[in-house]
Parts: C-alpha cells; structure tokens; sequence
C-alpha cells in the first residue's frame, strides 16, 4: 500500500508482535498518546517498552494531549528524540488560568 508508517496503540504486553511485524512488512509504526493514565500518556511510558527495540517503532507525539496531562510539550519532544515517527499538532483552548479540553486551531490556545 505504500504506506511509511501506522498510529496505533498497542497493549503493552503486545510489544513481541508488533515489533515483528514491522519488521516483516518494513513499516514503522507511531504510537499515539491519548490523554489516559492506561494509555502512553507520558514518553517514559512509551520509551520502556521500546527503548531496546527496532527503530521502526516510535511516537505520533500529540502536542496537545500532552498539555492536557499538565506535561510541557517541547520537554516531551526532546525525551522522544529519536523515536518521532510522527507529530499531531493541535492547541487547547485557555480559559481564565486553566485550560480546557477543546481543540482550537494551533496557535490559538
């Protein structure tokens, strides 16, 4: 299909399969962080169960999921160096001294 990547977010205990079949098909494939303390919310989540695996395996790093888990972005971009697959880009909008959980254009939270 021609494909360079796929998001996913695979069960941690999934890790053995996945990885092969990456491998096998030569696709990477970008871990997502949704804003769930069950999911990949933070790097280190996801950099334990890859740090010693292929290259093929990385992140889709949301920008603004991780300012919904009250963690600063760029500080997230640089632990994942290396292991960017891909980004998502989105702002959440502010309101008075909190933000909320609404997207907005980036730029504009």
């Amino acid at each position: 299909m021609g494909m360079e990547f796929i998001a996913a977010e695979p069960a941690h205990e999934d890790w053995d399969v996945v990885e092969n079949l990456a491998k096998k098909h030569k696709i990477k494939v970008a871990v997502h962080n949704h804003p769930s303390e069950q999911s990949y919310w933070k790097p280190e989540i996801l950099l334990n169960d890859i740090r010693e695996r292929s290259e093929l395996l990385g992140a889709c790093a949301d920008v603004g999921h991780y300012k919904r888990m009250n963690l600063d972005p760029i500080a997230c971009l640089k632990e994942l160096e290396g292991r960017i697959i891909s980004l998502h880009f989105k702002d959440v909008a502010p309101q008075g001294e909190e933000e909320t959980l609404e997207d907005v254009v980036w730029g504009k939270g």
